[in-house]
């Protein structure tokens, strides 16, 4: 999904400086493509269910199955997470997870 930010590289994928177009409010368009992300997972977590789960589907150009990817991310997520909580207490801020 796309939230309609063009960044200032000919691919439009961010993979120059990362500087938003002028005029465009950059946090709030990450802010937004975050909430974007968390409503796909959301329902594809919701509406995957014990059939579904079990259903294979490819991850990484390999067969796994639904419940098997979906793992990965959650994992995946903590791992990001980890990161962010390591930059927070370097810069004096306590995390969340441990106030």
């Amino acid at each position: 999904p796309s939230v309609g930010v063009a960044l200032d590289d000919e691919s439009g994928q961010g993979k120059g400086a990362g500087r938003a177009s002028a005029g465009v409010d950059l946090g709030a368009a990450i802010i937004a493509a975050r909430e974007i992300g968390f409503a796909y997972c959301d329902r594809i977590y919701e509406e995957t269910d014990d059939e579904k789960a079990s259903a294979v589907t490819p991850l990484f150009g390999r067969p796994n199955t639904v419940a098997g990817a979906l793992a990965f991310n959650n994992a995946h997520n903590h791992e990001h997470y980890g990161n962010l909580v390591t930059y927070m207490r370097i810069n004096g801020i306590v995390p969340p997870s441990s106030r």
